[in-house]
């Protein structure tokens, strides 16, 4: 249930910039947000499918100390042959990473370890 605060916005995609500020707050606005970015995501990776093409994506969980440290990860992860891309998420301390066509994620991920330990020697990719 909406907040009687916001109870006046129907569809705050049309709203104005103002009363956008006010529904930022308001759960069924955020859960709308999620919903359209998850669809999205979705439309991506079935025309994607339908091109043939298959995306290998996979989260691993990290051990780091600082904020700093996870960004030298992420940049030895993106340089790693095998990586499309790398995200590292301190705050979650995550690591997302898609992988290039046609390549093994687990002989990937433990090049990818190697690298970060020459980087940050006290970080962890859990595998």
């Amino acid at each position: 249930m909406i907040s009687p605060n916001f109870a006046h916005l129907e569809e705050p995609f049309t709203q104005t910039a103002g009363c956008l500020r006010k529904a930022l707050t308001a759960k069924s606005f955020l859960c709308k947000i999620k919903l359209q970015l998850n669809n999205s995501l979705i439309v991506r990776e079935r025309i994607n499918e339908q091109k043939g093409i298959f995306i290998m994506k996979k989260s691993y969980k990290i051990d780091v100390d600082c904020a700093n440290c996870a960004n030298k990860m992420e940049e030895a992860a993106q340089k790693t042959p095998g990586v499309k891309n790398a995200v590292v998420n301190f705050m979650t301390l995550k690591m997302n990473v898609e992988f290039e066509e046609a390549q093994d994620p687990k002989a990937v991920m433990r090049q990818v370890r190697t690298n970060c330990k020459k980087v940050e020697d006290e970080c962890e990719v859990y595998l």
